[in-house]
């Protein structure tokens, strides 16, 4: 039982949220004044729409995150790696793909991104080379379907994860993932205003599912090591 306890800690160790953000403030409240309160006021426009219709056509956007899509997704994802690995391996997270709502914003934020990397290497004591993995991005209501990101892994790119995430409502998001050693879910919900997500994305064989949800509006901007 001891074991089983420690393997679950070990597991729980690969996701943290951290709230305290002071280290962060200026470059988070560059991006809260220059993107998020406009947004939110309706007085930008600089952004992209990623909605697929097809995806939530039968389902919410609560039920794309459910313990059942998960295990459908994952039989999905085993069979095609068994059976296309040797052609392809990078085709068998196709199916992390297009499966969540959000606008993607197209402002220029190079300062902004450079400034939370840098503070990312220092405060986590990083050698390798920082990237952002995901471009700042509001997940949000489109044609009446809550924002979310269905269940992904990104196996294909191992390593560890920082999202810096807002929220304009308190515990009205949350992301989901699922333990390796049991394949119980864990559900983290979120506070409103910023909040940091640091979790280590495994390999094939040692893979993070997860996702999120949101009923209100969730912006998040995300990084992580570079391959190189």
């Amino acid at each position: 039982m001891m074991e089983v306890k420690k393997r679950y800690l070990k597991v729980q160790n690969r996701i943290k949220q951290i709230l305290n953000l002071e280290y962060y403030k200026e470059p988070l409240d560059n991006l809260l004044k220059k993107v998020i309160l406009p947004f939110l006021e309706n007085k930008i426009d600089m952004y992209d729409t990623k909605f697929n219709p097809n995806t939530t056509r039968s389902q919410s956007s609560l039920d794309r995150c459910s313990y059942k899509v998960y295990k459908e997704k994952k039989e999905e994802k085993d069979h095609i790696a068994s059976t296309i690995r040797a052609i392809d391996p990078s085709l068998s997270n196709h199916i992390d793909r297009n499966d969540d709502i959000r606008y993607n914003f197209t402002l220029p934020l190079n300062q902004i991104e450079t400034s939370l990397k840098s503070k990312i290497k220092q405060k986590f004591n990083i050698d390798k080379k920082l990237r952002i993995s995901n471009n700042l991005g509001c997940y949000t209501k489109i044609e009446d379907h809550n924002g979310y990101m269905g269940w992904h892994t990104n196996s294909n790119n191992p390593g560890k994860r920082w999202y810096f995430v807002y929220n304009t409502d308190d515990n009205s998001s949350f992301m989901r993932f699922i333990n390796p050693e049991n394949e119980k879910m864990i559900t983290q919900y979120e506070p409103k205003g910023w909040s940091l997500n640091h979790f280590e994305i495994g390999n094939r064989k040692n893979s993070l599912w997860h996702c999120l949800y949101t009923k209100t509006q969730r912006f998040s901007i995300g990084i992580t090591e570079s391959k190189n």
